[in-house]
């Protein structure tokens, strides 16, 4: 499948359809917003490393999905190697509304006349809960900015690990994501890699430990509750000086920053309670 060449038709049959949209709250999204006159539909086309690790898959249809209308269907399509990717893989085929596997652009097109009903609906208060921490963090981000203290060693942390959501029997860990209940410490240090490279694996165990999967349905982990998520980087200036970098890392739960003690962490951690209580975000 020609991926340029199938939007090209995607878009001159459905007009009002985006290609490669650009979502307001964090870098995954689907790869086409079908809106065939009725009903709006996001486009899931398996990128290589997705093939390979269909938890990135996973990790994101939920983030798009907890970030984009609610009323979106959602459709995996697979085309060249990745027909059989996921054939013994149900956690991954259930996670979607339906599954197309490509023939041609003519027979995508006539597909996405029919409306996909969705099947697993993500519960509205985790939707509510998602966004108003989400807001809550950027107030307090603006009121407060961000700490800055002089990046430093701290108490010895343990490495975070999540069940694989597309298989239940397997871990997955970060290198980056250190867990100190009620802590939630990442630590990243200044790469060439772009910013979705460099924080791809955290970005999917963060999602994993907020949430679980069951049956291709969200339900909220009660064990993040109470955790407070840092993300201590001594680039937090490419963080920061990237609106679209500094909104996902907020909308995955974190409060960027530097930090140099684990009291100083305590600190923070009271201080963003306070406020969040105070101005009633959670």
């Amino acid at each position: 499948m020609d991926k340029k060449q199938t939007f090209l038709h995607l878009q001159d049959t459905y007009r009002q359809s985006i290609m490669e949209p650009v979502n307001p709250f964090t870098v995954d999204n689907p790869d086409a917003l079908v809106y065939n006159g009725r009903t709006l539909t996001g486009l899931y086309m398996p990128l290589k490393k997705e093939l390979a690790k269909p938890d990135l898959l996973l990790r994101r249809l939920f983030m798009s999905r907890l970030s984009i209308s609610k009323t979106v269907s959602t459709i995996l399509v697979l085309a060249d190697e990745g027909i059989h990717a996921f054939d013994n893989m149900p956690e991954v085929m259930g996670a979607f509304d339906a599954v197309y596997i490509y023939v041609n652009d003519r027979d995508l097109i006539g597909f996405l006349r029919d409306d996909i009903r969705q099947r697993t609906p993500i519960r509205p208060i985790i939707r509510r809960q998602r966004m108003r921490r989400f807001w809550g963090t950027i107030d307090f981000i603006e009121k407060h900015g961000i700490v800055q203290n002089v990046f430093g060693s701290q108490d010895e942390r343990m490495v975070l690990k999540v069940k694989s959501w597309s298989n239940p029997d397997k871990a997955k860990s970060s290198k980056a994501a250190d867990y100190v209940h009620p802590y939630l410490v990442s630590s990243k240090k200044r790469t060439k890699q772009s910013f979705k490279e460099g924080y791809e694996d955290l970005m999917t165990v963060t999602t994993m430990f907020n949430y679980s999967m069951s049956d291709g349905i969200l339900k909220k982990n009660m064990e993040a509750d109470d955790t407070f998520m840092y993300l201590n980087a001594e680039g937090i200036e490419d963080v920061l000086n990237n609106v679209m970098n500094l909104r996902t890392m907020v909308f995955l739960g974190y409060l960027p920053g530097r930090i140099s003690r684990h009291y100083d962490l305590r600190g923070l951690r009271d201080q963003y309670y306070r406020f969040m209580k105070e101005k009633k975000y959670l």
